[in-house]
């Protein structure tokens, strides 16, 4: 197999997931401009994956919360913390946070899009798994690049 071809790969990795975190970070911002409702919390437990990869096995973490909300007498319920929460960067720490917030049977605030009260968050705006994904995509595609054209 030719190197250029592994190189390609890591560049359109590192591009695609570059992209998918934009559309994350835009998703986030227009979350400030949502409408909010109250809801209440129906599931909450850690989730927890594991992959595999050349340095063994890798563990994540991620909350798995479920939440019920009203908006004109239909009822929804979401699983969206914030844009970018299934994230995983392998620290429990960050999905235990979420679990403590956000306990069954709590009355959480739940900010929804008015057009389509179907999406919605219990914490809006930009959080840190986005920006952390952003930069390992642009960082990806550098490599890929500069792999590929014998810059490095």
């Amino acid at each position: 197999m030719s190197w250029s071809i592994v190189f390609i790969v890591i560049l359109t990795v590192g591009v695609l997931l570059a992209i998918y975190s934009a559309i994350l970070i835009y998703k986030s911002v227009i979350t400030y401009n949502w409408s909010l409702t109250e809801g209440k919390i129906v599931f909450s437990q850690i989730e927890t994956t594991t992959s595999s990869s050349s340095f063994g096995a890798i563990d994540g973490y991620n909350a798995s919360i479920r939440y019920t909300y009203i908006i004109n007498e239909v009822e929804y319920i979401s699983r969206r913390i914030y844009y970018g929460d299934k994230i995983s960067l392998g620290f429990p720490f960050i999905a235990n946070s979420l679990l403590n917030e956000f306990t069954i049977d709590k009355k959480v605030d739940v900010f929804y899009n008015p057009q389509n009260p179907y999406c919605s968050v219990l914490k809006k705006g930009l959080h840190f798994e986005v920006f952390f994904a952003l930069l390992f995509g642009i960082c990806f595609a550098l490599i890929g690049a500069s792999l590929l054209f014998g810059l490095l």
